[in-house]
Protein backbone atom coordinates (compact mmCIF):
# COMPACT_ATOMS: atom_id res chain seq x y z
CA UNK A 1 0.00 0.00 0.00
CA UNK A 2 3.12 2.26 0.89
CA UNK A 3 4.61 1.94 -2.25
CA UNK A 4 1.61 2.25 -4.41
CA UNK A 5 1.16 5.81 -2.87
CA UNK A 6 4.89 6.43 -3.37
CA UNK A 7 4.34 5.63 -7.47
CA UNK A 8 1.25 7.62 -7.42
CA UNK A 9 2.77 10.89 -6.01
CA UNK A 10 5.65 9.97 -8.15
CA UNK A 11 3.51 10.08 -11.50
CA UNK A 12 1.36 13.02 -9.92
CA UNK A 13 4.50 14.91 -10.05
CA UNK A 14 6.00 13.89 -12.97
CA UNK A 15 2.48 15.43 -14.26
CA UNK A 16 2.91 18.38 -12.97
CA UNK A 17 6.48 18.83 -14.17
CA UNK A 18 5.43 18.62 -17.91
CA UNK A 19 2.72 20.84 -17.39
CA UNK A 20 4.80 23.20 -15.53
CA UNK A 21 7.77 23.00 -17.87
CA UNK A 22 5.44 24.19 -20.83
CA UNK A 23 4.40 26.78 -19.56
CA UNK A 24 7.86 27.86 -18.47
CA UNK A 25 9.24 27.86 -22.19
CA UNK A 26 10.33 30.96 -23.64
CA UNK A 27 7.65 30.87 -26.65
CA UNK A 28 4.87 30.02 -23.92
CA UNK A 29 5.51 32.28 -21.80
CA UNK A 30 6.04 35.32 -24.13
CA UNK A 31 1.99 34.28 -25.55
CA UNK A 32 0.82 34.76 -21.53
CA UNK A 33 2.26 37.64 -21.41
CA UNK A 34 0.63 38.27 -25.05
CA UNK A 35 -2.85 36.93 -23.60
CA UNK A 36 -2.06 38.90 -19.72
CA UNK A 37 -2.24 35.67 -18.39
CA UNK A 38 0.15 35.14 -14.82
CA UNK A 39 2.51 32.03 -15.34
CA UNK A 40 2.16 31.87 -11.42
CA UNK A 41 -1.51 31.74 -11.21
CA UNK A 42 -1.54 29.04 -13.70
CA UNK A 43 1.11 26.80 -12.13
CA UNK A 44 -0.96 27.37 -8.91
CA UNK A 45 -3.60 26.49 -10.45
CA UNK A 46 -1.98 23.47 -11.89
CA UNK A 47 -1.62 22.25 -8.29
CA UNK A 48 -5.32 21.84 -7.96
CA UNK A 49 -6.18 19.34 -10.38
CA UNK A 50 -6.97 15.94 -9.96
CA UNK A 51 -4.45 13.47 -10.57
CA UNK A 52 -6.80 12.19 -13.63
CA UNK A 53 -6.96 15.63 -14.58
CA UNK A 54 -3.26 16.77 -14.54
CA UNK A 55 -2.41 13.61 -16.29
CA UNK A 56 -4.61 14.32 -19.39
CA UNK A 57 -3.06 18.17 -19.60
CA UNK A 58 -0.09 16.31 -19.23
CA UNK A 59 -0.44 14.37 -22.54
CA UNK A 60 -1.77 17.82 -23.88
CA UNK A 61 1.06 19.15 -22.70
CA UNK A 62 3.56 16.54 -24.25
CA UNK A 63 1.90 16.98 -27.78
CA UNK A 64 2.57 20.75 -27.66
CA UNK A 65 6.16 20.13 -26.82
CA UNK A 66 6.95 18.12 -29.22
CA UNK A 67 5.10 20.42 -31.69
CA UNK A 68 7.09 22.87 -30.74
CA UNK A 69 10.45 21.64 -31.15
CA UNK A 70 9.54 20.55 -34.20
CA UNK A 71 8.71 24.02 -34.92
CA UNK A 72 5.28 22.53 -36.04
CA UNK A 73 3.44 25.61 -34.78
CA UNK A 74 3.78 29.44 -35.51
CA UNK A 75 2.91 31.94 -32.32
CA UNK A 76 -0.57 32.81 -33.21
CA UNK A 77 -1.30 28.78 -32.68
CA UNK A 78 0.40 28.43 -29.57
CA UNK A 79 -1.41 31.44 -28.36
CA UNK A 80 -4.46 29.58 -28.92
CA UNK A 81 -3.64 26.36 -27.61
CA UNK A 82 -2.23 28.15 -24.29
CA UNK A 83 -5.65 29.88 -24.12
CA UNK A 84 -7.57 25.99 -24.61
CA UNK A 85 -5.13 24.61 -21.91
CA UNK A 86 -5.10 27.87 -19.34
CA UNK A 87 -8.99 27.78 -19.88
CA UNK A 88 -8.97 24.14 -19.28
CA UNK A 89 -7.70 24.33 -16.11
CA UNK A 90 -9.84 26.94 -14.95
CA UNK A 91 -12.83 25.37 -16.37
CA UNK A 92 -11.98 21.83 -13.76
CA UNK A 93 -11.27 24.09 -10.81
CA UNK A 94 -14.32 26.01 -10.84
CA UNK A 95 -16.66 22.70 -11.42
Amino acid sequence: MHQSIIEAQQTRDANRKEVVELFATPQVRKALKASNLDFRKVETAVSFLSDDELAKLAVQSREVQRDLAAGALNNQQITYILIALVTAVIVILAT
